[in-house]
């Protein structure tokens, strides 16, 4: 049944977005316009539909005509969230730009923000500032010719820094328990990824490898890992994504025997029952384990992580339609205006309904 329905249900999303996404008022990557205009763009180049890539296009437009001076800055829903979206792509190929003129307010604006951020991770945190910097720097046509590109780096330099003190005042046992339920945006992971993503770059690598080795020391300990198995999942995907990286060799124990050890005992009915109930979303849903385990496959190839992939998937279509909400999907009403986006709404669920390869969307990004 959930096969059957699974196309059904992806033309009714397409739909209600096309129909709703000009129309919200969110600008920003997670939850609004920015992300939808992503899903278009690859579901464009998937199906070869012109009026998709079009479509984006628009919203791309209504993105910059409605930025104003109270745009927020964070990565959730404002400039920093924005900026990487651009940045995705151009460096992507969906769209054609100088990205160091089209971003030049956005870095005039979010070079002072790290002072003004109280936390440390991605969607409102400095993990979130430091996301837009790294991509910025990734852009391939960045260069320390360039004088954007030198202050980028200074950018990311001072927000190592900060990190630095903020993980030292947090304590890493607080970041690994900081939440009991699934959240693919769970700061401790994403953390790891950002910094090994940033050691990519040999940039303030002593400080780097240095807090790599703080953040995950308490894990070759059994008694710290977390006991959520949806959690654990997430953590190997983080562990995984520091292998393809080659960061073993900063860490002070083998990363395959821990992968190991959070993989013992994991099973779907107590994964699910971890997840909100009947929520077929990316953040805390099906949607999201779903994702979890195609990245996971991306990395490794083992072939067990296609089979997981179809069960979440299937999984997502077999709660009952409900009229509260869009496209048979339920939406509780203190998130409605959430519910067209990537992370808790429609876009995300249906980056996992087709073949769009939002690549690393999370977890390479940041």
């Amino acid at each position: 049944m959930a096969i059957r329905n699974s196309k059904n249900r992806s033309q009714r999303i397409i739909n209600v977005l096309l129909l709703n996404a000009s129309f919200i008022d969110n600008l920003g990557l997670m939850h609004g316009k920015m992300g939808i205009a992503i899903y278009f763009f690859h579901l464009a180049r998937e199906t070869k539909t012109q009026i998709y890539e079009d479509y984006a296009g628009e919203l791309i437009d209504e993105i910059y005509e409605e930025i104003t001076v109270t745009t927020p800055l964070d990565f959730e829903n404002g400039l920093a969230g924005i900026g990487w979206g651009i940045e995705y792509l151009v460096q992507n190929g969906f769209l054609e730009a100088d990205t160091d003129e089209v971003l030049e307010d956005f870095d005039n604006r979010l070079q002072p923000a790290r002072n003004q951020i109280q936390g440390i991770g991605l969607l409102n945190g400095l993990t979130g500032l430091g996301a837009y910097y790294l991509k910025r720097i990734q852009n391939p046509a960045s260069s320390d010719e360039k004088v954007t590109t030198l202050i980028n780096k200074q950018m990311l330099i001072h927000l190592i820094d900060e990190m630095e003190l903020r993980v030292e005042n947090e304590r890493v046992m607080n970041l690994i328990n900081s939440t009991d339920a699934f959240n693919l945006t769970w700061d401790y992971p994403v953390l790891l990824v950002f910094l090994a993503e940033v050691s990519q770059l040999n940039l303030f690598n002593f400080k780097v490898e240095r807090m790599l080795k703080q953040l995950t020391v308490l894990l070759f300990q059994t008694k710290n890992l977390p006991q959520q198995q949806s959690k654990r999942l997430l953590l190997v995907l983080a562990l995984e994504k520091l292998k393809s990286l080659k960061i073993e060799q900063l860490l002070d124990g083998p990363i395959d025997r821990l992968i190991q050890n959070l993989m013992i005992g994991i099973d779907r009915n107590d994964i699910t029952e971890e997840l909100v109930p009947n929520s077929a979303f990316m953040q805390n849903g099906t949607s999201g384990i779903a994702w979890i385990y195609k990245q996971l496959f991306q990395l490794t190839g083992k072939e067990n992580y296609q089979t997981e992939i179809l069960y979440w998937n299937n999984h997502s279509f077999e709660f009952d339609e409900t009229d509260q909400g869009y496209a048979g999907f339920n939406v509780t009403k203190e998130n409605e205006d959430k519910s067209f986006g990537l992370l808790t709404g429609l876009a995300g669920i249906g980056v996992m309904m087709r073949k769009v390869e939002i690549s690393n969307f999370l977890m390479n990004q940041p």
